[in-house]
């Protein structure tokens, strides 16, 4: 009998477990739905940079970001508040330079000089021309260096490769130094013209970089007192305690933002079926200018980019501690060798 009835309750405790585990399954399908529909309402407004690596700057890596906002902590093991302010400034550069590479290769090296320099020659005067000043050109010399190939030497019963002088490689650089972004596309065409292809980087100038850090953390202070007058309502007594302040600069000029991506869908090939070699056609590498989101940032000065700028941070940090309320000691007594009771000293 008693058997009987251990047996009815295992029975009665697996159906509650089955009730339990029918609930919690209910409840992870439900959340797996509209996390499903969340991600395709961003793949809706998604470019084709979705194709590209899942790094930090792809969107859908925002699907593991939670983003959040920075509010006073704190720290009971330091007794401390801490406020922070990031601020961003989008600057347009005043000046830029692009560097373009030219190479040439001649018998000897005077030729090679002389067919160079009459390539350089013309870019300068077609520069000359389209109203940017000889001042803002300047040629840099890279290097001279002979140039080899091999030959078969063929002797009677073998032959051996040797490797020989043909001729010389000459290397210079021009540098175009411009103020109006516009020009580049006029300066890549005039240079273009003369077999000079490679553009390989340009820089940007900002004039008065302090000026630009001045405003951001006169900005940044701004924030600052605004944030701990709106906590003292709430019972914060922030400036009765001891501060200690820090900043943090930092910049990102556009050649450290620009990213890449390939966007491309090829079929599965069923490798065990019989197939001969695999060609794979080459794919087509795109880049963007990808600037620093504006997510961490409480300010952030001309938000709305319409070209590649120079982005300027500043952070303002303020930590606020509070003296550790003293622990209140024990009370004790001795007995001196006379019989006499005393209170003991502990302070």
């Amino acid at each position: 009998m008693k058997k009987f009835e251990f047996l009815k309750k295992r029975v009665k405790f697996g159906k509650t477990l089955n009730y339990f585990y029918i609930r919690f399954m209910k409840k992870i399908a439900i959340a797996l739905l509209v996390f499903c529909s969340h991600s395709l309402i961003w793949a809706q407004v998604g470019g084709n940079a979705n194709y590209s690596q899942q790094d930090e700057y792809s969107p859908n890596y925002r699907y593991l970001i939670k983003e959040t906002t920075e509010i006073p902590y704190l720290n009971n093991a330091e007794n401390q508040i801490r406020l922070r302010v990031n601020t961003l400034a989008n600057v347009k550069a005043d000046s830029y330079l692009a560097v373009f590479n030219v190479t040439q290769v001649g018998k000897t090296a005077k030729e090679t000089d002389e067919l160079l320099n009459q390539r350089i020659k013309k870019v300068v005067e077609n520069l000359k021309a389209s109203n940017i000043a000889e001042t803002d050109i300047f040629i840099d010399m890279i290097s001279l260096v002979p140039k080899y190939e091999w030959e078969t030497d063929k002797k009677l019963f073998s032959s051996n490769l040797v490797e020989v002088p043909v001729g010389f490689e000459l290397q210079k650089n021009i540098n175009v130094y411009y103020k109006d972004s516009k020009e580049l596309d006029k300066i890549v065409t005039l240079c273009a013209e003369q077999e000079i292809y490679d553009l390989i980087k340009v820089d940007y100038f900002v004039t008065d970089m302090n000026a630009v850090y001045s405003n951001l953390r006169d900005l940044a202070l701004a924030e600052m007192t605004k944030k701990i007058k709106s906590y003292e309502k709430i019972g914060f007594k922030l400036d009765t305690l001891f501060k200690i302040a820090s900043e943090e600069k930092s910049y990102a000029y556009p050649p450290d933002r620009y990213k890449s991506y390939t966007a491309f869908r090829s079929n599965a090939i069923d490798y065990k079926k019989s197939v001969g070699k695999v060609y794979r056609a080459e794919k087509q590498v795109s880049m963007y200018y990808n600037p620093i989101s504006y997510k961490d940032f409480d300010i952030v000065v001309n938000p709305v980019v319409k070209e590649p700028v120079v982005q300027f941070s500043y952070s303002l940090q303020i930590i606020f501690t509070k003296e550790k309320a003293k622990r209140k000691l024990d009370t004790y007594f001795i007995i001196t060798p006379n019989g006499d009771i005393k209170k003991l000293d502990t302070q």
